[in-house]
């Protein structure tokens, strides 16, 4: 248990130092994909006419901004361990004019202050590489999904294609760093990327850990050479 509030607090301490900088850094680092890569998780899951929707990890709201401009009458509630990058979310929303349809919640995402069976759908980006536990947390977000609602999370994965893999790996251990780092101001947040990414599932074991969890209709759409997954299934009726 103390590991892992010290792993929150190591979190939380790292996007709040780049919270400023955090929009423009990964546009860089991810060369300007990384919008379309939130629009193919958008395009993953069904949304009801009315949906409530839990954006985990929400940083600075892109996503939740996202799923409110698909859905013009969802409600999105951003959860996240980071003032400081909700604060430059709420602000986003403020601009946007949709304060009245996205709200911000300060908590653990391993451990939400919600219900069970209150969301249509859960959905994440860029989460799951910092979790603990993986089969706790697909737990956990089960809980709170209605029963048929869906969950969709975007995530860094372990390449597949074979020419692409040695690539990626020198340029997420050495450039990306550097580039985050100089956008930022904050290298060290940067070079804990790669470490975040060296023990994490590749992704057929992230489809059966879902699996594992419970969920129906588990699917999986590579792209970036398979260095990017998007991860969706569905809480049984």
């Amino acid at each position: 248990m103390e590991e892992k509030r010290g792993r929150a607090r190591y979190v939380r301490g790292l996007f709040d130092s780049i919270a400023s900088r955090y929009d423009l850094a990964n546009a860089v680092i991810t060369l300007g994909r990384i919008k379309k890569w939130r629009q193919c998780l958008v395009g993953e899951i069904n949304l009801p006419d009315a949906p409530l929707v839990l954006d985990l990890a929400t940083g600075t709201g892109d996503l939740a901004l996202a799923i409110a401009r698909r859905s013009p009458r969802a409600r999105v509630v951003g959860v996240d361990l980071s003032l400081e990058m909700m604060g430059h979310g709420r602000e986003k929303v403020r601009r946007a004019g949709l304060d009245g349809r996205i709200s911000f919640v300060l908590a653990d995402v391993t451990a939400l202050p919600f219900r069970d069976d209150v969301a249509d759908c859960v959905v994440d980006a860029f989460l799951l590489r910092h979790i603990p536990s993986l089969p706790d947390a697909f737990a956990e977000f089960k809980r709170v999904l209605e029963f048929g609602g869906e969950i969709a999370s975007l995530e860094l994965t372990q390449p597949t294609n074979p020419v692409f893999r040695p690539v990626f790996w020198f340029l997420f251990r050495n450039l990306i760093p550097l580039l985050g780092g100089l956008v930022s101001g904050d290298y060290q947040a940067f070079r804990y990327l790669p470490r975040s990414l060296q023990p994490y599932p590749g992704h057929a074991e992230m489809s059966a850990i879902m699996r594992g969890a419970g969920y129906e209709n588990v699917r999986c759409r590579l792209m970036w050479g398979g260095a990017v997954a998007v991860h969706a299934g569905t809480k049984p009726d």
